[in-house]
């Protein structure tokens, strides 16, 4: 019996794209998915899915500041650091939601904890994503992950109807953002916080950046 005989699964083989957006900066991108929920260990999560017309996918993951230790018993200096860190996860989760909704309905939320604030941005932006097109960039953290950035200062989301190519100002910045992963090996994707926890319960990437 020859084993050289081909069969229709061999000659019509699916072919698939590569699963992940690369580093770079992305147009024709849409947010497809807004998950709030719980990790294993227990910890709250905001993640944002992205995707582009060939199918590959980002994600940004927020997850609640480790505060150590009670607000009313940090000293001046714990209490500013911890706020700090919280003031620029808040902007960053801004910075994607307000591509879909108004300051004013951002500036309208005031809410006691982190799960609350991370379930009033998904009911706002339930149902306000369908169709809107965006641009992002895609650098490496600190852990060799692709993924959104976490500074503030430049731009790394936007709606292409508001800022088309030849006015955006996003661009892979040298000395600040990472597009070379510190171990080639390692091919890391940001993915599902509930999937993967060694990465993404980590330290916050923002943490060492001075934005």
């Amino acid at each position: 019996m020859s084993i050289y005989a081909l069969t229709k699964d061999l000659i019509n083989v699916e072919q698939k794209s590569r699963s992940f957006m690369n580093v770079g900066v992305h147009t024709n991108i849409t947010l497809t998915e807004v998950v709030c929920e719980t990790s294993k260990n227990g910890n709250p999560f905001l993640a944002f899915y992205f995707e582009n017309e060939k199918g590959e996918r980002a994600s940004k993951t927020e997850w609640e500041v480790n505060a150590n230790k009670p607000l009313e018993t940090m000293n001046a200096d714990e209490k500013a650091a911890y706020i700090t860190k919280v003031n620029n996860q808040m902007g960053r989760i801004a910075a994607i939601a307000k591509c879909f909704i108004s300051e004013e309905a951002l500036l309208g939320i005031n809410v006691a904890d982190f799960t609350g604030f991370i379930n009033r941005i998904k009911e706002l932006l339930a149902n306000k994503t369908q169709g809107v097109k965006l641009r992002i960039k895609i650098v490496y953290d600190y852990n060799d992950w692709a993924t959104l950035p976490s500074y503030l200062k430049y731009p790394w989301i936007e709606r292409m109807d508001l800022v088309p190519d030849d006015k955006t100002r996003m661009e892979i910045i040298d000395g600040i953002d990472k597009v070379v992963k510190s171990k080639p090996d390692d091919n890391k994707y940001e993915s599902n916080p509930l999937a993967t926890t060694t990465k993404v319960e980590s330290k916050g990437a923002d943490e060492d950046l001075p934005f």
